[in-house]
């Protein structure tokens, strides 16, 4: 701000979603998850109270939205848009990462980089008219950012072998049912897939 050398676009990666597994002395999934979603909070607080809010979009996708399946489709995933001419709410329509590239280009007055992203659908419905300037105030978290995971269990037995050395290396299936183990417990089973058709 001091500077006024804000740029016209920034792409910030916030790790802490992929967690530690249950690799025990490691902040628990649920506390690196409520420390990746404060840290998202901060940033857009920050942003709500300098003078670019007016003229700022914050688009949230996940990453390896594959690698954790919920209960309805393994392509679901987040999207969030937050700017001072967001629409609140929810929007029920498909979107994908090319249509965010494809809004992010309109909003820049930028040419498309590829035939995908100059067919993708703008994310129009999101945004109004009227921007609304009030700060947002980010939340404290609720859940304890500085809960460890514990020694001696199933989730912390398996995570030893996971690779965590970087994003990305533990194996996908291993990783999802250490996540399960170590937030919902042995006592619940892992959801099975189903056979395509049925």
């Amino acid at each position: 701000v001091a500077g006024d050398s804000m740029p016209a676009l920034s792409i910030l990666y916030l790790p802490f979603d992929h967690t530690a597994g249950g690799r025990a002395g490691q902040p628990t999934p649920q506390a690196y998850v409520a420390n990746n979603d404060r840290a998202l909070g901060l940033i857009v607080e920050a942003l709500s109270h300098s003078k670019y809010w007016r003229d700022t979009a914050v688009f949230v996708v996940e990453d390896d939205a594959q690698d954790g399946p919920d209960h309805v489709d393994s392509h679901r995933s987040v999207l969030l848009v937050i700017s001072a001419y967001g629409r609140a709410g929810v929007r029920h329509r498909f979107a994908n990462t090319v249509d965010v590239l494809t809004t992010i280009d309109r909003i820049l007055g930028l040419d498309a980089m590829s035939k995908f992203d100059r067919y993708g659908r703008v994310l129009t419905e999101c945004f109004g008219g009227t921007p609304d300037l009030t700060p947002y105030r980010a939340l404290a978290s609720d859940v304890t950012l500085q809960e460890l995971n514990p020694d001696q269990t199933v989730a912390s037995r398996i995570s030893r072998t996971l690779d965590l050395s970087a994003p990305d290396r533990a194996d996908a299936v291993q990783m999802n049912r250490v996540l399960w183990l170590a937030i919902k417990g042995s006592g619940r089973p892992y959801p099975q897939r189903h056979p395509a058709g049925s």
